[in-house]
């Protein structure tokens, strides 16, 4: 699926709903907890900086979800997924990838199993990964 296409998937009725649902719960966990947002903030922050190294010198590749089970667990008001998903990387064998990552309620549409994205895989840990741009 192209960008166009994927903006277009995600500008649907169905799914703008399905997003500021999600924002809204978002908010409403921030209020109820504010303080939890301090205690957050740490593993927000590594998480990140996790995120913009593996931008930086992660291998390039394709990977189709395979599956994304919410784990329950909430960090700023933003849900934990374990995903499962299937990774093709130039001149290598394909393999499945499973890892945790952080799924805001708004975007999580755009990761149905099935959906294909643009990966950028640590060369040190082939589960560690970032959706790239």
């Amino acid at each position: 699926m192209g960008l166009f296409d994927q903006f277009k998937q995600a500008f649907t009725r169905d799914n703008l709903k399905r997003g500021f649902d999600g924002a809204v719960q978002s908010a409403q966990d921030i209020a109820a907890n504010p303080l939890g947002i301090l205690d957050d903030h740490n593993a927000l922050q590594e998480y990140g900086r996790e995120l913009q190294r593996l931008q930086q010198v992660g291998i390039r590749g394709v990977g189709v979800i395979r599956s994304v089970s919410p784990t329950g667990e909430k960090a700023g008001g933003v849900d934990w997924a374990d995903i499962e998903i299937d990774m093709t990387l130039p001149g290598r064998e394909p393999y499945l990838a499973t890892t945790r990552i952080m799924m805001p309620r708004n975007t999580a549409d755009m990761y149905a199993p099935g959906s294909r994205h643009n990966v950028a895989i640590d060369p040190a840990d082939p589960n560690n990964f970032a959706f790239a741009e």
